[in-house]
């Protein structure tokens, strides 16, 4: 997309990351921010840091509100002006590991 845009401070963006992680958006210019970024967790099997959100020009603005909906998970959010991203790090799951078993 050129341009992308949450103007509405009742807005929502959900995203619900897997191993592979999401579809990142990918604008090759502006970005504007508000509303709330929602996160399912639940299908997530690491910890590395998720970029949501890739652009090429300038961001206003910032979510109002990050809620991670999956029960003893967390993580934040960091605008990266520098890098031209916003993605999710400190991604910690229930317990601070991830286990797999077979």
């Amino acid at each position: 997309v050129a341009e992308f845009s949450i103007h509405n401070a009742a807005s929502k963006m959900k995203v619900a990351p897997d191993s592979g992680g999401i579809s990142v958006v990918n604008a090759s210019g502006n970005i504007t921010l508000n509303g709330t970024l929602e996160v399912d967790l639940a299908n997530r099997t690491n910890t590395a840091d998720l970029v949501l959100i890739d652009y090429g020009g300038t961001r206003t603005g910032q979510f109002a509100a990050t809620n991670i909906l999956t029960q003893f998970w967390s993580a934040d959010i960091e605008y990266d002006d520098v890098g031209k991203q916003v993605k999710l790090i400190n991604i910690s799951p229930p317990g601070g590991s991830i286990y797999r078993f077979r």
